[in-house]
């Protein structure tokens, strides 16, 4: 990249250390002279902006707000310094709102320039966005940045707002000393721009004999991870399936580290959907996420964990967060459309995060015939000594992911729509079946010739259907003691009008 070599070494042996005493006292010595120097000139912009520079890298961050709310320079500088220090306070949300006033008070030339996402997109996605003018270029940047940001549950857009800050460290550091006694160049601002700020330096011997000097090595936060969207996800976010997205991908074009997360995990999940009218309710289980860093691959502890679902149509339309202590089950009502769906844990005292993001289509999963009874999907839940009758009671006891113990119990619960007219019988049969058994061997066990059939569960009753908006029905199945594998429930409703309705769940039952 221009005059450097960039390399990933997430498994390198290199440690931050703290900085040198000697190094500690000039820093101190330093900012005692800006201090000065900014009394007699408060509205010099390069005095107010080393002044917030350093008093960040002294870990000074309260101090650094004090400077930019006293800011004299130009409206627009000061507020994006304002967004600097706020976004390494982790206060993504104001930086946010920070830098958007930046962006509006400088001159249309420089927002341009701090808004051009260029460096961090790649293949025909690049392409199209180099021919677009810069104020046709807001409608993509906006669509890479709703994609790009880590989690949702966290209030901001931290990935936009480290972007901009890589941009006020850029105009920081094009007009001081570098480390490396080298002038700033368009290679030292890309390598900022897709990588972020050296964290710290490391010297080594030259790696060619011919070379008297040693080597200056840069160090780059460990722990990142690429969130800028695919460009194929950009152009069409509906390909977008579960665990497709990698965000941490061999040779990413670009990384970024939460302040709150050092890992990025897959969050293992369940999603039961439901119909009411033209809205949909989505029920979320959550799995504990484990973490990579743990030798035991321990779940994390749940009384930890943060977890949201939440639910996104588009780049401008806002998003349905529901929020989750603990990681219990949570439900969100939304449109019978298709959107985003991202569930999310966090647990900050252990520096994890997990996610798994993707498209969702509401109204295919729900088989929203018209006129013709359909049934929900079945929703999994703790044995109950008094099975739910409405969906709400069934939320809290919803099960995420999970093998379910030979001979155990099950607790299913579902709805049926559509049963219009006068109330009428129904006939449900209910089967729980193991998964890749042949034509022949269900035929044999059927008619008695071979087995008992303890792997197999068949049930039938008569049902009586009263004509309303959605029949909610629950109840508690006994699994064999001689059951392991993957199963197939399947739940059938037939009407007295001859129409029919079938929903079917895996389950998984083992040790």
């Amino acid at each position: 990249m221009g005059r450097f070599c960039y390399w990933y070494d997430s498994e390198g042996s290199w440690t931050q250390q703290p900085a040198h005493e000697q190094i500690v006292v000039e820093r101190a010595r330093f900012l005692a002279k800006l201090d000065s120097a900014a009394t007699l000139l408060p509205n010099d912009s390069w005095i107010v902006g080393q002044r917030v520079r350093y008093l960040l890298e002294t870990d000074s961050a309260d101090a650094a707000l004090s400077v930019t709310a006293e800011c004299a320079a130009d409206e627009w500088w000061c507020m994006a310094l304002r967004g600097y220090v706020q976004h390494n306070l982790s206060d993504f949300a104001a930086a946010e709102a920070s830098f958007a006033i930046a962006l509006e008070k400088m001159p249309p030339w420089h927002a341009c320039e701090w808004r051009d996402i260029s460096l961090l997109l790649s293949g025909d996605l690049l392409e199209e966005y180099r021919k677009l003018e810069c104020s046709e270029r807001m409608g993509l940047e906006r669509r890479v940045w709703w994609l790009a940001d880590p989690l949702y549950m966290v209030p901001g857009n931290e990935r936009e707002t480290e972007h901009y800050s890589r941009m006020v460290a850029n105009e920081l550091l094009m007009v001081s000393a570098s480390p490396r006694r080298m002038p700033w160049r368009d290679d030292n601002r890309e390598l900022l721009i897709r990588y972020g700020p050296v964290i710290g330096w490391e010297r080594a011997r030259a790696r060619s004999p011919s070379l008297a000097t040693s080597e200056l090595i840069g160090h780059h936060r460990k722990g990142s991870q690429h969130f800028i969207p695919p460009p194929v996800f950009v152009s069409d976010p509906s390909i977008i399936l579960p665990g497709q997205w990698d965000i941490d991908p061999e040779r990413p074009r670009s990384r970024y580290g939460p302040g709150y997360a050092t890992e990025f995990v897959w969050l293992e999940h369940e999603i039961t959907l439901f119909r009411r009218g033209n809205s949909a309710i989505a029920v979320a289980a959550f799995t504990s996420p484990q973490s990579t860093a743990n030798d035991t691959m321990a779940p994390l502890n749940r009384l930890r964990l943060q977890c949201a679902l939440v639910l996104t149509a588009n780049e401008t339309a806002p998003a349905l967060i529901e929020r989750s202590h603990n990681c219990a089950p949570v439900a969100g009502t939304v449109p019978l459309s298709q959107m985003l769906v991202s569930v999310e844990a966090l647990v900050p005292s252990d520096s994890v995060a997990a996610r798994g993001r993707y498209w969702l289509d509401l109204h295919q999963r729900l088989s929203t015939n018209s006129g013709e009874p359909t049934l929900s999907e079945i929703l999994l839940t703790e044995p109950l000594e008094h099975p739910p009758q409405e969906l709400e009671s069934a939320i809290p006891h919803a099960l995420p992911p999970s093998t379910i113990a030979p001979g155990g119990q099950i607790g299913l619960y579902w709805e049926l729509y559509g049963a219009a007219g006068s109330p009428q019988l129904a006939v449900v049969s209910l089967t729980v079946e193991k998964v890749g058994k042949g034509f022949m061997r269900k035929a044999a066990e059927w008619i008695g010739l071979v087995g008992d059939r303890k792997d197999h569960i068949q049930m039938r009753w008569e049902d009586s259907i009263i004509p309303r908006a959605y029949s909610p029905r629950s109840i508690t199945v006994q699994l064999s003691p001689q059951m392991e594998g993957t199963y197939l429930i399947t739940v059938q409703v037939r009407l007295e009008t001859g129409a029919e309705a079938v929903r079917t769940r895996r389950i998984d039952v083992g040790q």
